[in-house]
């Protein structure tokens, strides 16, 4: 996925109702900094939650978050001793004092969003991401896919994903745009 891509669903997001100013924070799974939402969205107080969170990424775009993961409608900091290193022996003070590392609670957020880069081998984290998120108000999840003459393994697999999750979860819809000069098609999972 190129740097840009993030901006384009963004973009995409809005046209379909995604707007930054109904929400007091914003959080964000599954993606690393360079390629978030979050970098075009940093005056909405976002919070990237990533196992691909590298935090000198995190500093160097002004944009709040953790390696870590949702589980449970939890907010999971895993003690390693890369958060170690950088919790606990960063000058940086987080302002989230109740939990281990100092993550905020899921109820700071108003909306999930996602845009995922790979499809391959993924598709469990992604359910899992998604499943995690189902109870939020508002729910954005986007991918990103090349045009090609057909689709491929990988974007089939992510929407039968998709519709596997919809099927048991009332109220969600997947639409999709295709922009033939940037030879993308976007995907976007929402509420209806």
């Amino acid at each position: 996925m190129e740097k840009k891509d993030s901006l384009l669903m963004l973009k995409y997001m809005i046209s379909e109702g995604f707007n930054p100013n109904n929400y007091e924070r914003i959080l964000e799974l599954l993606q690393s900094a360079p390629l978030s939402l979050s970098k075009n969205l940093t005056e909405y107080n976002p919070y990237l939650l990533s196992n691909k969170v590298v935090y000198s990424e995190l500093d160097e775009y002004g944009i709040d978050g953790a390696y870590g993961y949702l589980e449970d409608s939890e907010i999971l900091v895993p003690k390693s001793i890369y958060n170690d290193n950088h919790f606990l022996y960063s000058p940086v003070k987080r302002l989230y004092p109740k939990h281990s590392y100092g993550a905020p609670t899921i109820d700071e957020f108003g909306t999930v969003i996602f845009l995922e880069d790979t499809l391959e081998a993924k598709t469990n984290e992604i359910y899992n991401a998604i499943k995690n998120s189902l109870n939020f108000k508002d729910l954005y999840f986007g991918f990103i896919t090349e045009m090609y003459p057909q689709i491929d393994y990988g974007d089939q697999r992510l929407v039968y994903v998709f519709h596997q999750l919809m099927n048991q979860s009332d109220g969600y819809k997947l639409s999709y745009e295709t922009i033939s000069e940037e030879n993308k098609k976007l995907y976007l999972i929402k509420k209806k």
